[in-house]
């Protein structure tokens, strides 16, 4: 092995002029390097393993036990108002004799069916909120590890529960697909498995949470203000479950007749994923999770 400060200084300082001497390669303790055309690429790749080894450019990730983490707590949120509805759009494609396929309504897109059919405002119909929103809680170190649970509440009254583990569609059009296939067959499985990713539950929502745990509405119109790392830290207990209801709507208010007290946790309007980011990132600081 050879004198790792030493090496990559000489290294680094020889491939700046595209070059590494035959002394500088004997300190360094590597073979000497042939004299031809592919001559700058090796001295690269030995400078890229010399840091490597210093561990100047990458380090080694450690395995995390979950036992490491503080408490045994749980963060429930529960996406509400979310305007998840499916139709049969006929847009003319229809072949004879075939069913028009069930699509997943998106203001955006589906402007005039809404308008004409629905005699609804098309600007409510905003499910790529919840796609945003689900993102951010699914890709969060907080659910990785195992504290988050999350569901779906739509405006219908429909109750969706997501799998911590689910992968979801990073793509909008994929989601709309997945969603109206869970709308109309009830639940979703894995691949290769028969396990539920995400499945339709009954009512109420309070059925599926724990037993004493705080419920808490998070809204931008409440007068009642907290820091949400101030929260995390001195008013949850280590072992303490909290469900949040956060709207994932574009305008508007939401009262959820299962919570028991409000606040916003920004001086700001804040979108739902904003909002969804900052409950995740608070509690990861709380239970140590990095």
């Amino acid at each position: 092995m050879c004198n790792n400060s030493n090496s990559s200084s000489t290294l680094l300082h020889s491939r700046r002029w595209g070059v590494c001497s035959a002394a500088s390669r004997r300190a360094s303790g590597l073979p000497a390097v042939p004299s031809n055309i592919g001559r700058r690429c090796q001295v690269f790749e030995y400078i890229l393993g010399v840091v490597e080894l210093t561990g100047v450019m990458k380090r080694r990730r450690t395995e995390v036990s979950t036992e490491d983490y503080i408490g045994s707590g749980k963060v429930y949120v529960v996406l509400e108002g979310a305007c998840l509805e499916a139709a049969r759009v006929d847009k003319g494609k229809r072949r004879q004799g075939a069913a028009e396929p069930l699509v997943l309504l998106s203001g955006e897109e589906h402007a005039t069916f809404i308008t004409r059919s629905l005699g609804s405002d098309p600007a409510k119909y905003r499910p790529d909120i919840t796609h945003h929103c689900l993102l951010n809680l699914l890709d969060s170190p907080l659910n990785k590890a195992g504290r988050l649970r999350v569901f779906i509440h739509t405006e219908k009254n429909v109750l969706i529960e997501v799998h911590p583990r689910v992968r979801l569609p990073r793509t909008f059009r994929r989601f709309s697909g997945l969603v109206a296939q869970l709308l109309e067959k009830r639940r979703i499985l894995a691949t290769n498995s028969n396990e539920i990713l995400m499945r339709v539950v009954p009512n109420p929502i309070a059925k599926h949470l724990p037993v004493g745990c705080r419920k808490i509405l998070l809204t931008d119109t409440s007068e009642k203000l907290r820091d949400i790392r101030e929260l995390a830290v001195h008013d949850i207990a280590n072992d303490e479950d909290v469900a949040f209801a956060i709207g994932a709507i574009s305008h508007g208010d939401i009262a959820p007749d299962w919570t028991e007290e409000h606040m916003a946790i920004s001086a700001y309007a804040c979108s739902a994923a904003t909002i969804c980011s900052r409950v995740c990132h608070a509690f990861e600081g709380r239970y140590g999770i990095l």
